[in-house]
């Protein structure tokens, strides 16, 4: 017997399967790879998935220019043709144009100078927060922004610029459109442009690059659940209650998108923040956060520095 390749998201993807009958013909997916977003809950954490609508087009405003203009519309002319129904729709602003409308369904794509000092690890970085704030509301489950960082150069081994080549760029691009799309995490394997491997990616640029569409079964089973899907339940600390609440009450409670919570997560992290009338931002952090998901005890999550000074005299009058 072969052994099946264990998920690394650290909830139940067999219970999701059972129940999603929408699922049952994709059989290469890697779903339960997927990192979830959390969304605090009176006895703890939901743990949700996080997508765009599939009801109208996604819209990729690309802040690039030259060559990389045409790489970037293949790309996406790629992923939306091998993914039923999302479509997605590329729009040239070049660089320096405005950031669209927050409300928008729009994926930012900037490029980064290849002479600052911070800059993403490797080809590509994405950021997404994503509406987690009450269930009633529309948008609840899918990104409230979604920003790509691209380079054209990175450093070789003797700290030199060298550019990144057309089918490189373009598979990291992919796989940034992925993880903008909603897909956090990456796969242990499979033919997937949220793999690490890049051998796969390239092969991916190549595809994109000649005009043919790429299929991916993992990012077609994440459309095929609904915005804000349920994948789990975990508790919280003790700790990370009080915080919680005090957080929640310091914003009175509101609950909306525009005071949150929204969640941000990643390959080591994740945080939930919220803002208020006064334009206070309130963050908790829930640190290596997929570790914390794979090892089933409570989770922990502790208030960032500013947070915390904003809090502790609130909850100071709360414990006498």
């Amino acid at each position: 017997m072969v052994a099946c390749v264990a998920p690394l998201g650290g909830w139940d993807v067999a219970t999701l399967v059972a129940e999603e009958p929408r699922l049952a013909d994709l059989s290469n997916h890697r779903l339960g790879d997927l990192i979830p977003y959390p969304v605090p809950v009176p006895d703890g954490l939901e743990l949700v998935s996080c997508r765009w609508r599939s009801d109208r087009p996604i819209h990729v405003r690309l802040h690039v220019a030259s060559e990389r203009l045409i790489w970037a519309q293949r790309a996406i002319e790629s992923l939306s043709a091998g993914l039923p129904n999302v479509e997605l729709a590329a729009e040239a602003v070049g660089p320096g144009a405005e950031r669209g409308l927050p409300a928008a369904q729009t994926i930012e794509v900037f490029e980064v100078d290849p002479e600052a000092s911070e800059h993403p690890i490797g080809v590509g970085d994405t950021l997404v927060a994503c509406d987690v704030s009450k269930r009633a509301h529309a948008t609840f489950g899918t990104p409230s922004t979604a920003e790509i960082q691209m380079r054209s150069f990175v450093l070789d081994p003797l700290d030199e610029l060298v550019s990144v080549s057309p089918e490189d760029w373009t598979g990291a691009f992919m796989h940034e459109l992925g993880h903008a799309l909603g897909f956090q995490g990456h796969l242990r394997s499979g033919p997937s442009i949220l793999v690490r491997d890049q051998s796969v990616l390239r092969r991916a640029g190549r595809a994109a690059l000649a005009g043919k569409p790429w299929r991916d079964e993992t990012l077609e089973a994440l459309y095929r659940l609904e915005p804000g899907r349920v994948l789990g339940r975990r508790s919280l600390s003790v700790e990370s209650q009080r915080w919680v609440r005090a957080a929640q009450r310091r914003v009175g409670g509101r609950g909306d998108p525009q005071g949150g919570p929204l969640a941000k997560v990643g390959d080591r992290h994740g945080e939930i923040e919220w803002a208020n009338g006064a334009g206070e931002v309130l963050r908790l952090h829930f640190p290596f956060w997929p570790r914390q998901l794979r090892g089933g005890d409570a989770i922990v999550a502790f208030p960032g520095t500013l947070t915390r000074s904003a809090l502790t005299a609130k909850r100071s009058r709360e414990t006498r």
